[in-house]
């Protein structure tokens, strides 16, 4: 990692908001100007799972609302990247991979946990390939950085994305949507709230269908690659009568049907396919594949969340069942002859239901609750057409009853404890083939007719956090914490032995001020930390023979230091200036397996440095409000496995809307664009080299622009 750089980069943004400060003290003095126009907004985050103000919780925190996510055109989970530090989303074949400050999901398996928790609406999804869904009508997208092993169900070493969707109210209102783009996009989006009984119940429904021929081709096939066909919908009701109690039913269906990612060839084998050169030297965003490959993929959903106060205290139930099924077609040597194909077909479902009690009297606030979490379902793994076949199901069971308290010590001084105990239970059962015969260790097969196999194991763990605030004035807030929390393990369900690999554990030390500054004209919050990671789950690509293998194990230990700072200033009526950055420096202490010493390996799919600046002007008129919006996210390099063949350069992208919303008739007119500069990059990279002689890239979306209309009433 450049520290260097990412340094300079942190001290130049803070340097250009210093130099601000004189301009936003001659704005105070000029025309008056609203309250919401002069002053950054107050943000109320659920980060603790109860409501409190963003600047008054002990944690780091991004949050965007519904606003900020409309301005910086985040219409899908990966797009979040752009706008938090320390935070990479990277799409690929199986997904959605993310990784928040050095946690990362080191295998897409069924049987390898996320390490960066996502919730939508308090219920955990559990598997990436369920991630790559649209934000339709989002309420606020919530960025928890940090080990969250206390107050979140599943998993969360690295931190959690938590997604907050709009809920029914009492006002009739709807809009209805329509964009056009290149690559022959299109957009058609309808909303309509309705309230039922005045009051008590109301209903929400939206849908979105969004399509594009594809910004990749295959030269070989004729066909157009990259190319995309949604349809979501999510159906919300909401009965709420005058006696306090609430509860609220969301069901939601997501279907992407499509001729897969663009999958280009970035190094290969001669031995094996002979000579590709004519492959590994066409154009970018094309792929010479024989394979009419293809994506499609249904994942659905419904939740209950019941609210109930207790005179004082509040009971409140989460209920969740999810699913998808998928079914991807790939050519992952990407080249004109039949080799390397990989067919992939899973149906997974998961069932939680979590139970909190919370409260407050005098100064002492607290929560409690039991969370129950079961997953379940089949994948399948087809490869080199047909000669491997990998067959499992996986049975994972999860029950943590968990506490947290905050006690007011005096008016400025709080402290936070809390404890989690979670028992977990894996279960894998396998019928894996090579070339039609038994590819499993026949000391763990139980069916020697179908090469059956099972296994099972239990852990059983606490998690903590401790953590004391201080109020140094009523814009001045500082923090101090600790926290512990664990990623389960499992079995790699696709080997021989089918061997199993620990939970990893990550023990983490923050501190953090959070200031508004300049009568509340600019906002500054900084963090900086050190986490300690213990029984890593890394791959294995070869054993000590050089033997390709496909193998997760828990060995080895590391130290990740970092550094985060988020800013917001006003320094003109209708003017907002934002800016991120977050570096890393991860580091093996010790890392050694049967290739030997790996300590001195890159941290995979982690960007040692990442910034993002954005400003949005906004013009009122008599008859309505023009606004312009761009922002520029960028990320260093980064490897996603540990050698150069996988190392991706730093890039960075920008993205730009204007926009004339009109007060009477309720229209919004914008103009958008997204990678404008056209930068080149793959979002993701699969090394197969040392297996199937090959190095694929999955190249990120190019530019694109378009207009859209919106009419609201």
């Amino acid at each position: 990692m450049n520290t260097r750089h990412g340094l300079c980069t942190c001290a130049a943004m803070i340097t250009v908001v210093a130099a601000m400060s004189p301009g936003i003290g001659l704005a105070q003095e000029g025309q008056p100007e609203t309250m919401a126009e002069t002053r950054v907004q107050d943000i109320v985050v659920t980060a603790r799972r109860t409501s409190e103000k963003l600047q008054i919780t002990p944690l780091a925190v991004t949050a965007l609302t519904s606003d900020a996510l409309v301005r910086q055109q985040i219409v899908d989970v990966t797009a979040i990247q752009q706008a938090a530090p320390s935070l990479s989303m990277a799409q690929s074949h199986s997904g959605v991979a993310i990784t928040l400050r050095g946690q990362v999901q080191s295998n897409s398996d069924g049987s390898v946990d996320q390490s960066v928790g996502l919730y939508v609406d308090g219920v955990y999804i559990a598997r990436q390939i369920a991630a790559g869904f649209d934000l339709i009508d989002i309420n606020q997208v919530e960025v928890l950085r940090g080990p969250q092993g206390t107050l979140f169900g599943r998993n969360t070493t690295g931190g959690a994305v938590s997604i907050t969707t709009n809920k029914p109210t009492d006002i009739f209102e709807g809009l209805v949507k329509a964009g056009i783009g290149n690559y022959e996009s299109r957009e058609v989006m309808g909303l309509l709230n309705v309230p039922i009984v005045d009051g008590a119940v109301a209903a929400r429904i939206v849908y979105r269908h969004a399509e594009n021929n594809g910004f990749g081709r295959n030269i070989n096939l004729g066909r157009r690659v990259g190319d995309d066909n949604t349809d979501y919908v999510r159906g919300s009701l909401k009965i709420a009568p005058s006696d306090g109690w609430s509860l609220i039913i969301v069901g939601d269906y997501f279907d992407r049907d499509n001729n897969g990612p663009l999958e280009h060839l970035l190094a290969y084998d001669p031995t094996l396919l002979g000579n590709q050169d004519a492959v590994l030297d066409s154009p970018f965003y094309t792929t010479s594949s024989d394979l009419r490959s293809y994506a499609r993929l249904k994942s659905w959903g419904t939740s209950a969340t019941l609210e109930v106060p207790l005179g004082n205290v509040t009971f409140k139930t989460i209920t969740g069942y999810r699913g998808y099924k998928l079914n991807t077609l790939d050519d992952f040597d990407t080249t004109p002859i039949p080799f390397f194909t990989n067919n992939s077909i899973g149906q997974i479902k998961q069932f939680s239901q979590e139970v909190q009690i919370f409260g407050k009297k005098g100064d002492l606030g607290w929560i409690a609750g039991l969370f129950y979490f079961h997953e379940y379902g089949i994948e399948r793994f087809n490869v080199f057409g047909g000669a491997v076949d990998y067959n499992g199901r996986i049975d994972h069971k999860s029950f943590a009853p968990f506490a947290q308290i905050n006690y007011d010590m005096t008016p400025e001084l709080r402290v936070t404890t809390g404890l989690r105990y979670t028992h977990d239970k894996r279960a894998v059962n396998t019928h894996n083939l090579a070339g039609g015969v038994c590819a499993t260790n026949p000391a763990l097969v139980t069916n020697t007719a179908t090469c059956e196999a099972d296994r099972e194991k239990s852990h059983n763990y606490f998690s903590y956090t401790l953590s004391a605030d201080y109020r140094f004035t009523p814009s001045l807030f500082g923090y101090a914490r600790t926290s512990m929390a664990h990623k389960s393990g499992g079995f790699n369900k696709t080997t021989a032995d089918l061997e199993s690999f620990e939970p990893e554990k990550v023990t983490d030390y923050e501190i953090g001020v959070k200031a508004d500054l300049l009568d509340r004209r600019l906002r500054i919050n900084a963090a900086a930390f050190i986490a300690y990671y213990r029984n890593m789950q890394r791959p294995i690509t070869s054993d000590a023979a050089g033997t390709p293998v496909a193998l997760t194990q828990s060995i080895g230990k590391s130290r990740i230091p970092g550094a985060e700072l988020e800013i917001v200033a006003l320094p003109a009526a209708g003017l907002e200036l934002s800016g991120t950055i977050g570096v890393i420096d991860p580091k093996y202490v010790d890392f050694t397996d049967a290739t030997g010493d790996r300590t001195g390996e890159p941290f995979t799919q982690v960007s040692n440095v990442t910034w993002s600046i954005a400003g949005t002007y906004s013009l009122p008129t008599s008859y309505g409000k023009y606004s312009v919006h761009a922002d520029y996210g960028h990320q260093s390099r980064k490897y996603f496995f540990p050698n150069e063949r996988s190392r991706e350069p730093g890039y960075g992208l920008l993205n730009a809307t204007i926009g004339l919303t009109l007060d009477d008739p309720g229209i919004e007119l914008m103009l958008w664009g997204r990678n404008l500069t056209g930068k080149k990059y793959n979002s993701y990279i699969l090394d197969f080299y040392a297996a199937a002689g090959v190095t694929t890239g999955f190249p990120g979306q190019a530019r694109t622009y378009g207009a859209s209309a919106t009419y609201r009433f």
